[in-house]
């Protein structure tokens, strides 16, 4: 499940030296949950790539904050409409 996705992101990115698996792995998940207007899953990827990814590869940090703060808003509008 999206657990074990997380674990195998995090080792790829650690071992390959290479951000490219890992981040891909995140940023996908991150555009799936998105289409399906899956807010609070999106959120839990991207607090996880934050989580995960920013310590080996900080420039990438203000990347999925900035994506943060929009699901959030995303999130808010669609409760307001609900």
């Amino acid at each position: 499940g999206l657990a074990a996705l997380w674990t195998l992101a995090g080792e790829f990115g650690l071992v390959a030296g290479d951000c490219y698996p890992a981040c891909h792995s995140f940023d996908r998940l991150m555009v799936l949950y998105r289409k399906q207007k899956r807010y609070d899953d999106e959120i839990r990827v991207i607090e996880k790539a934050i989580e995960i990814l920013s310590p080996r590869y900080p420039d990438l940090k203000p990347k999925y904050e900035q994506r943060l703060q929009k699901v959030n808003i995303l999130r808010n509008n669609n409760n307001i409409d609900n």
